[in-house]
């Protein structure tokens, strides 16, 4: 799809980022691990991954997750569905494998930050090319007014490969 984009709109594949919210949240944090160099960044909504969460992820990757305080569809400590047949995995459990793959060498965050409704954690001081954030916001379970403009702006201040 984006090799097909590229060659009829003249878009640059290295600077793809692919989002998703909630079931496609889920979709990006999988094929993140998968294909961390299929897109440039990912940036799930929402979304994490089903347990069991994977052992490993391949990487590095640049990974910026954004998700609601209040999400009581995905709640950030994940839960069961369907009489406990299917199980959400807990949003920071999935950070921990994405530090592991950034070879991050602290669970602390290097950096906290606000931006208007978003409170931000950075882990910076990972492996050269990588990039990990996590944004909390008050809400529920939505894609959040100015979350297209905080990625971007992320997205846009990391170095180009």
């Amino acid at each position: 799809m984006v090799d097909d984009a590229a060659r009829r709109f003249g878009i640059d594949t290295d600077r793809v980022i692919l989002a998703g919210f909630s079931a496609g949240g889920f979709m990006v944090n999988y094929l993140a691990c998968a294909k961390p160099d299929a897109f440039a960044a990912y940036a799930p909504v929402a979304g994490g991954f089903w347990r069991p969460i994977p052992a490993t992820c391949a990487g590095p990757i640049r990974l910026f997750h954004t998700h609601g305080w209040k999400d009581a569809t995905v709640p950030l400590e994940g839960r069961y569905l369907r009489n406990k047949r299917f199980q959400q995995g807990d949003i920071f459990a999935g950070l921990e494998l994405w530090r592991a793959a950034n070879a991050c060498p602290d669970e602390k965050p290097s950096a906290y930050s606000e931006t208007g409704p978003f409170w931000r954690r950075v882990w910076s001081d990972c492996a050269p090319g990588s990039a990990l954030e996590l944004a909390l916001f008050a809400g529920g379970h939505t894609v959040p007014d100015g979350w297209a403009d905080m990625v971007l702006g992320w997205f846009e201040s990391q170095p180009r490969n």
